[in-house]
């Protein structure tokens, strides 16, 4: 989202001139990137910055696309520094109540729990850093949020992941969690709490480590918890392949899915969609036809 100005002390109201061009903007990139499906919804200010009329931001740009959610409580909802849009009760505006912890993923009495009309995200925490000698921004300048830890190799610095994401996984079983954000991807210039360098030269951890981590978190709100499906498209073949993980035999099993039914060869990535008892799958067909396999569970 645009930003109108940068955070300094409480948040700062932008200019009156200048509200009107960023809801243009707003608007514009909206519609310029609504075709987007891996966008799952709108956030129309980061942590309060710049803030204003929050409850008629958040309805303006929900009626520009009323597919996606939309976040108006990043970072918590924080009072402006002239009073308006004071502390309130944030359930009453947008899609989601979205703390930002750190180091977290939690601490007392955060993250909120859900509500009837609300999911609970989390929509930063982590940020634990390691510097890479050769691999710096500003080589001795790097800093990470305080309080986050800083580990000197990849074996720290993957325990600490995976502990984390660990207790992601509790709070989307015990508490109701829908999102967790980790701080973040990459190192982006002075800020070395990324999982690559700045330059995406060294990962810093365990890459295997912090795949199951990350599928043990995102299966903790599958209702069938004892299975993990992945649906892909062959790069030499053309073939839907599906990579599938067993709890009951803790095993990898590996199979395809257009030889079994026949199907023809795929031309684009699946989409999947599951069904009770059910598993389908629509992709492009090399022929320019949607074609759909589908798995129905036997029944008695």
């Amino acid at each position: 989202m645009p930003v109108a100005l940068p955070p300094q002390g409480p948040p700062p109201l932008p200019p009156v001139g200048d509200r009107g061009n960023f809801e243009d903007e707003l608007h514009r990139i909206i519609d310029q990137l609504r075709g987007v499906t891996s966008i799952v919804q709108w956030q129309p200010f980061n942590e309060s910055w710049a803030a204003y009329d929050r409850a008629r931001i958040a309805a303006l740009v929900k009626s520009w696309d009323p597919t996606r959610l939309v976040d108006i409580d990043s970072g918590g909802w924080l009072s402006l520094i002239d009073g308006s849009d004071p502390i309130g009760e944030p359930t009453v505006v947008g899609d989601c109540l979205d703390d930002h912890i750190y180091p977290g993923p939690d601490q007392p009495f955060l993250p909120r729990p859900p509500t009837t009309t609300r999911i609970a995200v989390i929509g930063e925490f982590g940020a634990s850093a390691r510097i890479i000698a050769g691999h710096e921004w500003q080589p001795g300048a790097g800093f990470t949020i305080p309080n986050c830890p800083t580990f000197t190799d990849a074996t720290g610095l993957t325990q600490r992941y995976v502990a984390e994401l660990d207790k992601v996984r509790e709070l989307v079983l015990s508490g109701g969690l829908s999102a967790a954000i980790y701080t973040q991807l990459t190192d982006v210039e002075n800020e070395r709490n990324g999982l690559w360098t700045y330059d995406r030269q060294v990962l810093k951890i365990d890459a295997e480590q912090v795949l199951w981590a990350n599928l043990t978190a995102r299966t903790a709100a599958a209702k069938d918890r004892s299975q993990q499906h992945i649906f892909y498209r062959g790069a030499a073949d053309s073939a839907i392949n599906h990579i599938f993980w067993n709890a009951a035999t803790n095993g990898l099993y590996f199979d395809q899915w257009t030889a079994k039914a026949h199907a023809p060869a795929a031309a684009g990535d699946p989409a999947t969609m599951v069904w009770p008892n059910q598993q389908h799958i629509f992709y492009r067909g090399s022929g320019g036809a949607i074609s759909h396999i589908f798995w129905d569970s036997p029944t008695a």
